[in-house]
């Protein structure tokens, strides 16, 4: 489970409509989300690789601010808050190797490949109002079909139970790239 409190800001520059006149709105606003995920798969141990087929599910939720630009004068919007719940769910496999046992170390590597499908708030609508009147402002269409790739090297000391990971993942969608490159120190005391 993550929850994440988030403080944004945005920038219109050269704001349509104005002509001549080059400015520039501005906002700052808050956000707060939460993330809750579950993974479940079987392993199966393959003559010197482990393969698990699993299948995960997740949920998120995100609360936006609501906010108003400054900066281009009768050309500031003022937008509501918004709330955008989804789902993600969907089958993927990951691979285990041991690829070297010395007398204290072990140096394992993994890799995961994983499709899911999003539900929900798919490429939700903002309420804005712009010299007055209200308009309805459509965020980029994320696509619904992501692709996950990640890996996994350990490096483990037997004797110390000293644990060293470096972990990639990638998520592909639709107008939507994330990458993340993780390590972790473990030191038993």
């Amino acid at each position: 489970m993550q929850l994440a409190y988030l403080q944004q800001e945005q920038a219109r520059h050269g704001v349509a409509g104005v002509g001549a006149i080059n400015q520039t709105a501005s906002a700052s606003y808050d956000s707060v989300a939460a993330e809750a995920n579950v993974r479940v798969g079987h392993a199966f141990q393959l003559v010197d690789v482990t393969l698990t087929p699993f299948v995960s599910a997740e949920a998120r939720v995100m609360h936006v601010d609501a906010y108003t630009e400054t900066g281009a004068g009768v050309f500031n919007l003022t937008v509501d808050s918004d709330t955008i719940t989804q789902a993600e769910v969907g089958p993927g496999v990951r691979i285990e190797r041991t690829l070297s046992t010395g007398e204290t170390w072990e140096v394992a590597g993994s890799f995961d490949a994983a499709y899911s499908y999003v539900l929900g708030d798919h490429s939700p609508t903002s309420q804005a109002t712009l010299l007055g009147r209200s308009i309805t402002s459509t965020r980029v269409d994320l696509g619904r079909h992501v692709a996950t790739l990640g890996t996994e090297l350990a490096l483990l000391n037997a004797r110390s139970g000293l644990t060293t990971t470096l972990r990639y993942e990638g998520r592909f969608r639709a107008n939507a790239l994330s990458h993340s490159l993780a390590g972790d120190l473990s030191i038993p005391f």
